[in-house]
């Protein structure tokens, strides 16, 4: 339990405006304890120029049945009040931590709402007159205990404009549930969403968006100002929704006066098929990852850091160390991961980038096996899915180098096979397929292409 709070007070977003009122972001964590208790931790945050926060927060929770209760809470007196690290302008964490017994088994919302948000907002209607809500949703189970996900990485709020950057919170779930991430609407109310809300603009070869297999947030911000999104985690167990978790958090974004910190050799790791950073690792076997990094103004310090839940395996052996020098830094991730690391999904580690103004977040996926390459196939080379994201039709380009049965598998994020194609064959050079995808919900998908070449796994998103 102790790890938990600690690891959540970590979860930081901050903001800062001359026309601010107090509130700027938060989120609920549900920690199950068993026999129908649960402690429930809202983390609030404001600035300092803002009114001062509630003393008593009300949380709400709504059961099955219409049934109802609330509790009034008290900020903790050691953390609550503290100002944040590493943010320019005063920041400030409040922490409510309360144990309840829920009388009855099934779908719980717990919320908080309190007023208001910052009216320099500029993709909300009436920001103003909001009111900030935040909720969390649990459903609980006589037969298996269920925990909310909860955030590793603390929240990152300036970004520099027409720069490219990216942000992950990585949630982790306790039990090891499935987590899809998605970006919703702000709340001002119960399942209520805040009036006028569009994403935040953006450049049009980046736009704002979030990676569902990653969680990664990627975004060239052409415009300055202040601007709210939610990060939405849907939890899923066996195939069956399960819960959801949301962060509210606001970015700020900046003329970069005095440059940005900037990444020097992330090209020399590997990437998978999705492109993203993906190393292959045996049990028993030391690994390290050396991270290097500059700032574009060489006066200027900056900071390496790493976030994953393989530091908090049992027994863990991993470590980031960083050393710096003026304009510049340097950091090594080291693991012996063990048998009892082996798993078909990847670790995430979130590698984190910062001049205590600016940060910046890279994504590296770590899969453990007993031996590297034996147990797995081969990628397929030259897979190829367009349009995507897709509305009528999706083409498959498979480039082969001899004739082979291609098999077509697509899945929707919570594990459940919406399509399957067999036996197709190949005749070893350019292969184009059409796949009707019109009757397929709005969303995003995973296509999985196998033969006996390898596999390709690739993401495809659907539009209206």
């Amino acid at each position: 339990m102790k790890i938990f709070l600690l690891t959540t007070l970590l979860c930081i977003s901050a903001h800062f405006s001359i026309n601010a009122t107090h509130l700027m972001g938060g989120e609920i964590t549900v920690q199950d304890l068993g026999s129908q208790r649960y402690q429930v931790t809202l983390i609030a945050y404001r600035d300092t120029v803002g009114v001062p926060i509630v003393a008593l927060a009300s949380l709400d929770f709504y059961g099955p049945q219409n049934q109802y209760f609330s509790s009034s809470v008290a900020y903790d007196t050691i953390i609550s009040g503290n100002r944040l690290p590493m943010y320019p302008y005063g920041v400030e964490v409040y922490l409510y931590t309360d144990t309840v017994t829920l009388p009855a088994y099934g779908r719980w919302d717990i919320t908080w709402t309190n007023c208001c948000r910052n009216s320099a907002i500029q993709n909300l209607a009436t920001p103003l007159t909001d009111a900030m809500t935040l909720q969390t949703s649990i459903v609980t189970d006589s037969l298996a205990p269920n925990s909310s996900p909860y955030f590793l990485v603390p929240a990152a709020i300036f970004l520099p404009l027409n720069t490219p950057w990216q942000y992950n919170p990585l949630p982790f779930d306790t039990d090891g549930d499935s987590l899809h991430w998605s970006i919703d609407q702000p709340l001002k109310g119960v399942n209520q969403y805040c009036a006028g809300y569009v994403n935040p603009p953006s450049d049009t070869s980046n736009p704002f968006r979030i990676d569902p297999l990653t969680g990664t947030l990627s975004w060239t911000a052409n415009s300055l100002g202040n601007f709210v999104a939610s990060v939405l985690v849907s939890q899923y167990r066996n195939g069956k929704w399960v819960g959801e978790i949301r962060r509210d958090m606001q970015f700020i974004v900046i003329t970069a006066h005095h440059g940005f910190p900037t990444w020097t050799n992330l090209h020399s790791i590997p990437v998978d098929s999705n492109q993203n950073f993906s190393l292959n690792l045996e049990a028993g076997k030391p690994f390290n990852l050396e991270i290097l990094a500059k700032h574009t103004d060489s006066t200027r310090n900056v900071y390496l850091g790493a976030f994953s839940e393989i530091f908090g395996l049992t027994q863990s052996n991993a470590s980031f160390i960083q050393t710096k020098n003026s304009g510049s830094a340097k950091g090594k991730l080291s693991w012996q991961p063990t048998q009892t690391d082996i798993r078909k999904e990847p670790y995430k580690v979130v590698l984190r980038l910062s001049d205590n103004f600016f940060t910046d977040d890279k994504v590296v996926l770590l899969t453990v096996s007993k031996t590297i390459g034996l147990e797995e196939k081969p990628i397929m080379p030259d897979v190829s899915l367009y349009p995507n994201p897709a509305k009528d039709v999706l083409f498959i380009n498979v480039q082969n180098t001899q004739s082979q049965k291609i098999g077509i598998s697509v899945y929707a994020l919570n594990g459940t096979r919406v399509h399957y194609s067999n036996e197709i064959q190949s005749n070893g050079a350019s292969n184009l397929y059409a796949l009707g995808v019109e009757h397929f919900a709005k969303g995003a998908y995973v296509v999985k292409i196998t033969g006996s070449e390898g596999l390709s796994i690739s993401k495809m998103v659907m539009i209206d």
